[in-house]
């Protein structure tokens, strides 16, 4: 875990993948809801995550370029129903449902607000049908707690904590540091 007022640091290869200046695109599984689930009979997951570390395994039986391509995306599996067979899609970042909101933050959205910070422009964009938790990974759900904060949250308080540094860096008086912050969000029914 990142001390206090640093940023966290993206797993390996993040920072490659978001360097190369294209559009990544992540896919979140998330958990169930209570009311999802039957205690009589056990969750069935139509959606199975392979994340990005697990696919070189995956890749085994093909060329050596398609075994690289594959082990730097992840993949996500639908299950095609009735008759159970798998359908494999590719993104550059996959999580399941037991994936942490700081896992997902430190991945995808991280990166990005080191980059905007060093003066680039940035956008963190969640897109999807109703109810698979768009909401729940931006973290605005519930009431914001460490565990529930999502990428709103934590982004704003890192630029804020950046803010704060570089205040305090240039001279401004202990806690009142200056800077300016404009920040978007959106959200569309």
């Amino acid at each position: 875990a990142p001390e206090a007022g640093q940023m966290p640091m993206p797993p390996p290869g993040a920072s490659a993948r978001l360097a190369s200046g294209r559009v990544k695109v992540g896919v979140r599984c998330r958990p169930p809801f209570r009311d999802e689930v039957s205690p009589n009979a056990p969750f069935q997951p139509v959606v199975r995550v392979v994340p990005t570390q697990a696919n070189g395994a995956a890749a085994n039986g093909a060329d050596k370029e398609s075994a690289a391509a594959a082990a730097e995306l992840a993949q996500v599996h639908v299950a095609l129903q009735p008759t159970g067979r798998q359908r494999a899609f590719y993104f550059d970042y996959g999580f399941g449902p037991r994936a942490t909101q700081a896992e997902v933050y430190t991945t995808l959205a991280a990166p990005v607000v080191g980059r905007v910070l060093e003066g680039y422009n940035g956008t963190i964009f969640a897109y999807g049908q109703t109810g698979t938790g768009k909401t729940h990974t931006m973290g605005i759900l519930e009431a914001v707690t460490d565990e529930t904060a999502g990428i709103v949250p934590r982004a704003l308080a890192d630029i804020f904590t950046f803010v704060a540094r570089a205040g305090r860096a240039g001279g401004a008086p202990a806690g009142r540091p200056e800077g300016h912050v404009t920040v978007s969000f959106l959200q569309i029914y």
